[in-house]
């Protein structure tokens, strides 16, 4: 979930919308399109962990968004 609203606090800095999901959407040219739909897949996977009842990923799945994560915040430039 932090590494979630990184990328958001990222985002914010770059592009316009009123959420994450907005922002992702007008950001989609700052990304090369497998690093842009795994930050999608993360971010779902966020909002499963938080919206799902009965939603119990694995330490990987969880390792896994977080490196998508990274992988988007390189690419925007920053230094991790």
């Amino acid at each position: 979930m932090e590494a979630d609203k990184l990328l958001d606090f990222a985002l914010t800095q770059l592009c316009s919308g009123t959420s994450l999901s907005e922002r992702l959407k007008s950001a989609k040219a700052l990304f090369v399109a497998e690093v842009y739909q795994s930050l999608w897949d993360a971010h779902k996977f966020r909002n499963a962990l938080v919206h799902e009842t009965n939603f119990e990923p694995s330490q990987r799945s969880c390792m896994d968004a977080v490196a998508q994560i990274k992988a988007g915040l390189v690419e925007l430039g920053a230094k991790i």
